[in-house]
């Protein structure tokens, strides 16, 4: 015959166990928002090194200072290098 336990022993346990529950499902919100913050980073600075690329490239072939705007991003060519600022912030410098 089994024994009975107490309800307040049931509930403690039912409790502990929806605290593990629910620290899980912040751990796993907090990872899945850090893994689409370096998302989002690392596209932009995808977009800068495409960008940069472009405005070198215009550069070698026009041998003029080459000045591209896309969206919030800014690339300028010449003779000093590449420089890309995405928001007035400075995200690739490429140096000749």
């Amino acid at each position: 015959m089994r024994k009975k336990t107490r309800p307040a022993f049931l509930m403690a346990d039912s409790l502990v166990a929806l605290l593990i529950v629910a620290l899980g499902i912040n751990l796993i919100y907090g990872c899945e928002r850090q893994l689409v913050r370096q998302q989002r980073n690392e596209q932009v600075k995808l977009m800068a090194a495409r960008l940069g690329k472009e405005a070198s490239d215009q550069y070698a072939i026009t041998r003029k200072k080459a000045v591209i705007n896309r969206q919030a991003m800014h690339a300028q060519a010449d003779h000093n290098g590449v420089e890309v600022n995405y928001r007035g912030r400075l995200i690739l410098q490429v140096a000749p």
